[in-house]
């Protein structure tokens, strides 16, 4: 919000949208990352945010493992095309170890 991408008024609204497509399936894709993607009218381009835990907590991940690092995107709605490429982009600089050991 800090950076105008989101609304003040819309981060309920965007929280709730995260929450329904992790309903779907878990995106813990292992190695310690959550990369919870959401598709919003309420965004008008590709936001992102980091989050991370020196604890870890569980995200049933699919190594069953904790999670110590979350990568939210959000794109804009009916915008597939950026959104697998966004998603693409992020798995391939995820699977660096040196640069998850960089984040």
């Amino acid at each position: 919000m800090a950076n105008h991408k989101i609304k003040a008024e819309h981060p309920d609204a965007i929280v709730e949208s995260v929450r329904k497509r992790e309903t779907s399936m878990s995106t813990g894709i292992g190695m310690g990352i959550g990369l919870p993607p959401a598709s919003t009218d309420l965004v008008g381009e590709v936001v992102g945010a980091i989050g991370r835990s020196r604890k870890g907590f569980q995200f049933d991940a699919l190594d069953s493992k904790t999670v110590n690092l979350v990568m939210l995107f959000l794109v804009p709605q009916g915008q597939f095309q950026k959104h697998l490429h966004t998603l693409a982009n992020l798995a391939k600089l995820l699977h660096k170890q040196d640069f998850r050991d960089g984040l």
